[in-house]
C-alpha cells in the first residue's frame, strides 16, 4: 500500500480508472465530468475535423482553395497539417496517435505531480481546459507535450528545436520565446531564433492571413479580450472595438504593477520562473491578440509551480482560487447558469493582470540583473 502514499502514484491509478470509464461508458464518462461533447454519438471531433483536411492533399500548392473551401470542415491550420491529415486517414495512424498523444499527456502530468509534490496538479489533470482537449482529440495536447519537453530536457538545441517545430504546426507558441532569455547567455541566440520565427511567418505571409481569418469567432467556451466584447454585445448589446480593450488591459496592467504589485512582489526570489514565463506568455498575448478556445487555458498549467512557491500567502491563495475559476466555464454554467459564465470572465479578467504584473516583474528584474552585471 505505500506504493498509493505518493501523489504521482495516485495519480496513475486515477488516469487508469478513468480511462477503464470512458471505455465502458463512452461519450457518456464526459457528461459526468460535465465536459460539452457536442455531438453525443462521436469524441475527437477536432481530429476528425482534421482528418477531413486530407482532402486538400491534391491542392497542395493552391492556398486559395484550401483556405476558402468549406465542404467539411474550414482549414485554419498551417498547410503542413494537410500532409499529418492525409497520415491519419488511416485509422490504425489515427488511433496510434490519440493513444501516443494520451499517454504521453498522462506521462508529463506524472513528471510534474513526482517533481513538484502538488495535488493541484492532479486537480488541473482533471480541469474542464484539461477533459475539453482529451475529448476533443485537440492538437493543442500535442504542443502542450512538446513544450513541456522543452522545459523538462537539458539540450538546449533540442530545446529550441522543439519550440520551432510547435511554432510551425500551430504559430502561437511564439510567445513562449521569452523563456529561452531567462537562460543565462543566451540573448543573440534567442534573437536569431527570433529571427528563424520571422522568417517562417514570412514564407507563410499568404496562410497566415486565412488563418486569422478562419479563427474561432464565438464568445462560447472561450477567451480573450475579443471575447469579453463579443459577450458585452451578446449579453449587454454593448459594442466596440476589441483592440480598445486589448490596450486598455495592457496600459492598466502595466499602471498597477508600478503603482501597487511592484512593492508586493519585491522580495519576490521567484522559483521555476522558466515555466511561468512560457505558460504566462501563450495565455497573455493570445488573450490580448486574438480569440482562443479553453482548452488553449492548458497552457496556464506552466504557470502553477511559480503560482505555488509564492511568498506572499494572499497573492498565492488568489492566484490558485482565481485559475480554479477562469478554468471551470462549465461546471460553473451548470450549476449558476448566466451568472457562472459571468463568474468565469471576471476571474479569467484577473487571472490577465495577475500573469501580466508577474510576468513584467520577472523580465525587470531580469534586466535589473543584467545591467548589474555588465556594468
Amino acid at each position: 500500500m505505500r506504493f498509493f502514499y505518493k501523489i504521482e502514484n495516485q495519480f496513475l491509478l486515477l488516469a487508469i480508472i478513468s480511462l477503464i470509464l470512458l471505455f465502458i461508458f463512452r461519450n457518456s464518462f464526459w457528461e459526468y465530468l460535465s465536459v460539452p461533447i457536442g455531438n453525443k454519438h462521436s469524441a475527437f471531433n477536432d481530429l476528425i475535423m482534421i482528418k477531413q483536411w486530407s482532402r486538400f492533399f491534391e491542392h497542395y500548392n493552391d492556398t486559395e482553395y484550401i483556405y476558402t473551401n468549406v465542404d467539411l470542415a474550414q482549414m485554419n491550420y498551417p498547410k503542413v497539417w494537410i500532409v499529418f491529415a492525409k497520415l491519419i486517414e488511416n485509422e490504425i495512424f489515427f488511433y496510434s496517435f490519440l493513444s501516443l498523444s494520451f499517454g504521453t499527456y498522462v506521462y508529463i502530468f506524472y513528471i510534474f505531480i513526482k517533481k513538484f509534490n502538488s495535488y493541484f496538479f492532479l486537480y488541473l489533470f482533471f480541469s474542464g481546459p484539461s477533459l475539453l482537449a482529451l475529448q476533443r482529440g485537440n492538437v493543442d495536447t500535442l504542443i502542450f507535450i512538446l513544450l513541456s519537453f522543452v522545459l523538462i530536457i537539458n539540450n538546449l538545441f533540442l530545446k529550441k528545436l522543439l519550440f520551432l517545430i510547435t511554432v510551425a504546426l500551430k504559430i502561437f507558441p511564439v510567445f513562449a520565446i521569452q523563456y529561452f532569455l531567462l537562460i543565462k547567455k543566451n540573448f543573440i541566440k534567442t534573437l536569431l531564433l527570433a529571427v528563424a520565427c520571422l522568417i517562417y511567418f514570412y514564407l507563410i505571409k499568404d496562410q497566415l492571413s486565412h488563418i486569422v481569418k478562419n479563427g474561432p469567432l464565438s464568445p462560447d467556451m472561450a477567451y480573450g479580450s475579443e471575447v469579453v466584447t463579443l459577450n458585452l454585445k451578446k449579453h449587454y448589446n454593448i459594442s466596440f472595438n476589441h483592440i480598445y480593450l486589448s490596450v486598455f488591459l495592457i496600459l492598466s496592467s502595466i499602471s498597477s504593477y508600478f503603482l501597487f504589485f511592484k512593492k508586493i512582489l519585491f522580495n519576490e526570489m521567484y522559483k521555476h520562473q522558466d515555466y511561468f514565463s512560457l505558460g504566462s506568455g501563450i495565455f497573455i498575448f493570445t488573450f490580448l491578440i486574438t480569440p482562443s478556445h479553453d482548452y488553449r487555458l492548458i497552457f496556464l498549467f506552466f504557470c502553477v509551480p511559480l503560482l505555488l512557491n509564492l511568498k506572499s500567502k494572499i497573492l498565492k491563495y488568489i492566484s490558485l482560487t482565481s485559475l480554479v475559476f477562469a478554468m471551470e466555464l462549465s461546471r460553473l454554467i451548470e450549476i449558476f447558469a448566466f451568472w457562472g459564465g459571468a463568474t468565469n470572465i471576471f476571474f479569467k479578467m484577473i487571472i490577465f493582470y495577475l500573469t501580466c504584473v508577474i510576468f513584467v516583474d520577472i523580465f525587470s528584474k531580469r534586466f535589473r540583473s543584467a545591467l548589474n552585471e555588465y556594468f
